[in-house]
């Protein structure tokens, strides 16, 4: 079982996710649904993570832990004792 070729550097934009919206959805760093359950993990809700997550993708942006955080911590009031000063 290998894994498919590295796309060649400087490639376009990376392929839209699969209908299934689960498997396959990646990036260069992690899986979606990493990220997705490590930030719910702290109390954010699935819904509200995934959104995140998916503006990310359509922006053109790199889905990572903490960028998914930091939009959800400074996208909405603050809900909770989370600061991150």
């Amino acid at each position: 079982h290998q894994a498919p070729p590295p796309p060649p550097p400087g490639g376009g934009p990376p392929p839209p996710p699969p209908p299934s919206g689960g498997e396959g959805m990646s990036t260069s760093r992690l899986p979606i649904e990493k990220v997705v359950d490590d930030v719910a993990a702290m109390g954010f809700s699935r819904e509200e993570v995934r959104s995140v997550v998916r503006s990310l993708m359509e922006t053109g942006k790199s889905v990572d832990l903490n960028v998914v955080l930091d939009q959800l911590m400074n996208g909405r009031g603050s809900q909770g004792g989370w600061s991150m000063s």
